[in-house]
């Protein structure tokens, strides 16, 4: 007769075995899931009927947001609740929880700032938005700014400025978890203009999404996990004055992975024309060598420094130099192998090809490897790489 005790105990190590098998094959997974905690979920976008229908008649908003996340793909998309009137909006926040508030701003600008600080007494930790129509009430703004709006934002006829919005509220909601638990990157934007950053948030968030994709190409796995590692994707971080933006790099420095900056912006709430090259020298000194690109309408501020760059914000190709910017000085495009003349040795497009190319590079390389450490031209800067 069988002994079930001996049975019993035969059995736990193998069961334990397994179970350490799947914890160790699931943690990768597990870990994915953690990131990205906070979603915007509901959007209340408050707006007059004449305001909610000029935007829906010029980019019909709705549908393309909803476009936007099918082209990246996003799994989920938030809902959007639209109202006219103040009742109505009250209304809505006394039924429902909202993770936004965008202001459409259009001929009335009074109503909408007594509004949202009304909404901001009721709820305070839920982010607003201002919503501007047209460019020319960025001016009314500027003089009086209305303190219970988080961000202003500019219309441009292009509705992905509504994806950068939802975007910039969950990157700077999930910055602490994801940066603390995975070591997540971060990108910093400084910038006090909402013209400016309304056009450049959106090419930054499509260059880190694009090459996120790509990366996510090569892994191994099934459809959910490559999903999943979208979310260890750099959260963008903007910071509109030089104080905000020194907590943000003294907070981050450890996971800052790259900053453009603005020269002029507001330092002790006046306007600084050397802020951004005192806020570099900071960078420099808690941040280390990491790359930095200075954006300014006035050429005549560039400046050569160490591993800076410089971008004309009138330029017509601004597009075209931040992508620039993104793939040779972050990292985003081609490993290019160079050696210590600066001649191309071979270049890697994608892990595999990494991988594969390591084995292949010159002997003199691999023998500098095995000491542990050598140094590779990466886009045109010198890198000391553990091997």
């Amino acid at each position: 007769m069988n002994n079930p005790k001996t049975k019993n105990s035969d059995q736990n190590p193998k069961r334990e075995l397994l179970h350490r098998f799947l914890n160790e094959n699931n943690y990768p997974r597990d870990l994915y899931h953690d990131l990205m905690q906070f979603k915007v979920r509901e959007i209340l976008l408050v707006g007059s009927l004449y305001d909610a229908y000029s935007l829906e008649s010029e980019g019909r908003f709705a549908e393309q947001i909803l476009g936007e996340y099918r082209h990246l793909n996003l799994t989920f998309t938030p809902r959007i609740t639209g109202v006219s009137t103040k009742e109505e909006a009250l209304n809505q926040l006394s039924k429902k929880n909202y993770d936004l508030v965008v202001f459409v701003i259009g001929v009335d600008k009074k109503n909408p700032v007594t509004l949202s600080k009304t909404v901001k007494e009721k709820c305070r930790n839920l982010p607003i938005f201002f919503l501007l129509n047209s460019n020319d009430e960025l001016a009314y703004f500027k003089e009086n700014k209305p303190g219970a709006v988080d961000r202003i934002f500019s219309w441009n006829g292009d509705s992905s400025i509504f994806f950068v919005m939802i975007k910039l509220v969950e990157d700077f909601k999930n910055a602490d978890n994801d940066t603390s638990l995975s070591m997540v990157r971060v990108i910093l934007l400084v910038e006090d203009s909402p013209q400016y950053y309304s056009r450049i948030l959106p090419m930054l968030y499509r260059a880190v999404l694009d090459q996120t994709r790509k990366i996510i190409d090569d892994v191994e796995g099934d459809e959910l996990y490559r999903l999943l590692r979208l979310r260890a994707r750099p959260k963008i971080l903007l910071a509109d004055n030089y104080t905000e933006a020194v907590s943000l790099i003294d907070k981050y420095n450890e996971y800052l992975q790259c900053a453009i900056t603005d020269i002029s912006f507001p330092l002790k709430d006046k306007i600084d024309k050397n802020a951004g090259y005192k806020l570099i020298d900071h960078i420099r000194k808690n941040a280390g060598d990491i790359p930095v690109c200075i954006q300014s309408s006035d050429k005549s501020k560039e400046k050569h420094q160490n591993n800076v760059c410089f971008i004309n914000k009138n330029s017509g190709n601004l597009q075209d130099k931040i992508m620039k910017f993104i793939n040779n000085f972050v990292g985003f495009g081609k490993f290019i192998f160079r050696d210590e003349e600066g001649n191309d040795i071979a270049v890697a497009n994608n892990i595999k090809e990494f991988e594969y190319t390591i084995k292949e590079i010159p002997e003199i390389i691999k023998i500098s490897c095995r000491k542990k450490s050598f140094q590779l031209m990466v886009n045109g800067k010198r890198r000391n790489t553990a091997c």
